[in-house]
């Protein structure tokens, strides 16, 4: 009997070994890639615009996910900026103007801004780097991108970038960073410049340093409060909304993160250790 239970215990042992490793293994799966702003920029209000009128005190509450296409999934690849830009904010943007094409090729973009691309190198790229690109190119749908959700090597052939050119004009003209800073600590004027620019219908790409709060998020723990937890990257988010617990973000870790590719950094983690604020017209 006590050989038995020993065997029953080993198993049950192994077994919790096992699923601890799987969850260790899951929650590093996925690639980030933000790589931390190249110039400092004090936070600032973001301009007025014909949605927001005359409004100068954000609502308590905003949600633009209405507007957003679902979540996907950059697997193990540090694209996470080629998705928050060529698939997230220009897919919100291309459903807020009713467009008929609406899901971009993030690998587009990020093939093209890929700093250690020519070593063979999957190093992440710059948020500024992107949004240049989609204006001065304009970005390839994902039916016509034949390199996938992966390839980072493999550039745009001649006929991706010419289709991409047609899109030029339904997605931005133009960008503003509301704040940029390695060392994070925006403090509470960028909660106050997030709040305005989303109620004024304006999404905002967000670049973050990652702790294990935002890894762990789950549908039975949606809000990341973790300012201690140890640091493992950069990562770009769209925040597209806020409420009283913090700002309302989309990932591309598929839905099995957060609630459905959906979680909320809340208030104090966002004046923190949100390192860059971006948005697009």
């Amino acid at each position: 009997m006590t050989k038995k239970l020993l065997i029953l215990s080993g198993l049950i042992g192994i077994a919790g070994l096992s699923a601890m490793s799987q969850a260790l293994a899951e929650s590093m799966e996925h690639g980030t890639g933000a790589l931390p702003p190249k110039t400092r920029q004090a936070v600032v209000m973001p301009q007025a615009t014909t949605q927001s009128s005359s409004q100068s005190t954000p609502p308590a509450s905003f949600d633009l996910s209405q507007w957003a296409v679902a979540p996907g999934n950059q697997g193990n690849v540090n694209s996470c900026v080629g998705w928050t830009i060529g698939h997230d904010m220009a897919g919100w943007y291309a459903n807020w103007r009713k467009k008929s094409v609406v899901l971009f090729a993030p690998m587009y973009v990020y093939s093209q801004i890929n700093p250690g691309r020519d070593q063979g190198v999957d190093a992440g790229a710059y948020a500024v780097d992107a949004l240049n690109l989609a204006i001065d190119q304009g970005i390839d749908t994902a039916q016509d991108y034949s390199q996938g959700d992966f390839d980072y090597m493999d550039l745009p052939t001649k006929a991706e970038r010419s289709n991409a050119a047609r899109y030029k004009w339904q997605l931005f003209k133009e960008y503003e960073v509301l704040f940029a800073n390695e060392n994070g600590g925006g403090g509470p004027d960028l909660t106050a410049a997030l709040k305005l620019a989303i109620s004024q219908y304006r999404p905002v790409a967000i670049g973050m340093v990652l702790r294990p709060g935002f890894r762990n998020l789950s549908r039975s723990n949606t809000i990341d409060r973790d300012t201690t937890g140890a640091l493992s990257g950069g990562h770009e988010v769209l925040a597209v909304g806020y409420n009283s617990d913090g700002l309302i973000v989309e990932n591309h870790w598929g839905p099995k993160w957060g609630s459905n590719g959906y979680g909320v950094v809340a208030w104090n983690v966002v004046e923190h250790d949100v390192l860059e604020a971006v948005i697009a017209d």
